[in-house]
């Protein structure tokens, strides 16, 4: 039983040195995958953005098309 007491404050520092090692490994495992995520979520962001642009544009285009057409004479449509 003596020699457990004596064992016992090495085997907790061991265990404690351990936990401390590994909670360190896995910070920067989760700043690691955190930093990949925020760069693909940002190109995510910036394709959706173009895309938006993109419709924005033909909207317009749709628009001055549907204005160009309302103000033609209607006589052209009897012919």
């Amino acid at each position: 039983m003596l020699y457990y007491k004596k064992r016992l404050p090495y085997l907790t520092f061991s265990l404690g040195f351990l936990g401390v090692i590994f909670c360190t490994a896995g910070l920067v495992g989760v700043w690691s995958v955190g930093s990949r995520l925020t760069q693909s979520t940002e190109n995510v962001f910036e394709r959706i953005d173009e895309s938006m642009v993109a419709v924005q544009e033909r909207v317009v285009k749709a628009q001055n098309a549907l204005r160009d057409r309302k103000s033609r004479p209607k006589t052209l449509n009897k012919v």
